[in-house]
């Protein structure tokens, strides 16, 4: 399936197409329409923008869906759930209740994930990285700045000078590994 991306939002839609676009079933936007919260135009066709203004306006999101014959139905978040993230940022303090309920499910979710992968051992902890790192670096410059004696001692025939001069590229190329970020 196809289906309705960013790039190609058609500005009038089907009751079908308006549904997937929302994140909600056909049924929920039969519901809208029924009700009078959302309109089609004299074409049979839903504009989207003007929905959307109304959907906004008149659903009452702290209400259950409920259909013909006051049973509640199942909702679906969709689209909305995913930009909750991005809404998150949004949000001022007084801002209505399902707004900030979601923003407040949308952290707990987040800190139960990494609960769950610190429970499960794929998260750690950046200090005993750094920690670790450090160790690594102090061992790789202590074994490399004694090359030049190790080579001067297995290769008996090597001036002063060479030494000097494999001693100077050591300590070149560990300072340049010595100004990389530590992770």
């Amino acid at each position: 399936m196809g289906g309705i991306t960013e790039g190609n939002l058609p500005d009038r839609m089907t009751v079908s197409g308006y549904a997937e676009y929302r994140g909600v079933s056909r049924r929920a936007v039969q519901f809208a329409l029924a009700d009078g919260r959302i309109s089609k135009g004299s074409d049979g066709k839903i504009d989207r923008v003007s929905a959307d203004i109304a959907w906004a306006k008149n659903t009452d999101a702290s209400k259950p869906n409920t259909g013909p014959g006051g049973t509640a139905k199942e909702t679906s978040q969709g689209s909305q759930g995913s930009q909750v993230g991005i809404r998150a940022a949004e949000l001022v303090e007084g801002g209505n209740y399902m707004d900030n309920r979601a923003v407040r499910e949308y952290h707990l979710a987040r800190i139960a994930k990494v609960e769950a992968d610190e429970a499960e051992g794929s998260v750690i902890d950046v200090e005993d990285v750094r920690a670790a790192w450090s160790k690594v670096a102090n061992e790789l410059k202590t074994r490399m700045l004694a090359i030049p004696s190790k080579a001067k001692s297995r290769i008996p025939h090597l001036s002063t000078d060479d030494v000097g001069v494999i001693d100077d590229l050591i300590r070149e190329a560990l300072g340049e590994v010595a100004d990389c970020p530590m992770p």
